[in-house]
């Protein structure tokens, strides 16, 4: 099933209709090019999300991003009639911190009226990765999730940036994304060089399956694989 999406204004504030899957590739892109001619209308926006079915890794990293940039832009992005999947998943991986999350589209139509809450902060960072992934939605989902349990997250879709950020300062983890055998790169191995500038880091490489994965799964998998990994590192355990 292809994603279907309908606009609607009430007021000042659009709302977004969404039915069918949030995922990586063509749904993705259609979702993001509509909020961008939202935009141009109105910097306040309800995704009702009742009709969606799947969300995958990239399509949560396609929220997360659209989030982020609307809320630079002065304005904010509510979530609407979410299915329980989709509250589960949002609790699992913590973004129900980042997303402001209503029971009925009236109701997040009308917090539009109403002062905005503070969020709350994230614990204090356990560790500092870099991630490094040739998609930008995959740096959003990673990047949100790791952050909003406590770990302080650097991502770039550069491997010239993630170079920088190495060199910069001390790295607990080197994490590689499901995309970056994309990436030209003279040399035998990609994480072998990157890990040179960063020798006591623990290099984790997240696989192919990984950004297709439904989002509760690859997020539960991201945080499982750095749990056994880092800890292993810290212990001295092979």
């Amino acid at each position: 099933m292809s994603l279907n999406l309908q606009v609607d204004r009430a007021g000042d504030v659009a709302v977004l209709r969404c039915e069918g899957p949030i995922i990586s590739g063509v749904e993705a892109e259609y979702l993001e090019e509509k909020v961008s001619l939202t935009l141009a209308e109105t910097k306040y926006l309800v995704l009702e999300v009742s009709g969606v079915r799947r969300v995958d890794s990239g399509g949560l990293g396609v929220l997360v991003r659209l989030l982020t940039r609307i809320r630079k832009a002065g304005g904010d992005l509510k979530v609407a009639s979410p299915p329980g999947f989709v509250t589960s998943l949002l609790e699992i991986t913590r973004l129900s911190k980042l997303f402001d999350v209503f029971p009925s589209e009236r109701e997040a139509v009308l917090s539009f009226r109403k002062p905005t809450s503070e969020v709350s902060k994230p614990p204090s960072p356990t560790a500092r990765i870099v991630f490094l992934d040739q998609s930008s939605d995959v740096c959003a989902f990673v990047r949100s999730v790791l952050s909003s349990h406590g770990y302080e997250v650097l991502s770039t879709t550069l491997v010239s940036e993630a170079r920088i950020l190495l060199k910069a300062g001390n790295t607990d983890v080197l994490m590689l994304g499901p995309n970056t055998s994309h990436f030209k790169f003279d040399g035998p191995s990609l994480a072998g060089s990157l890990a040179a500038l960063a020798p006591k880091a623990t290099v984790i490489e997240l696989d192919k399956q990984f950004q297709s994965s439904e989002a509760e799964q690859a997020g539960s998998t991201l945080l499982q694989l750095l749990r056994e990994k880092y800890k292993a590192s810290a212990t001295g355990v092979a």
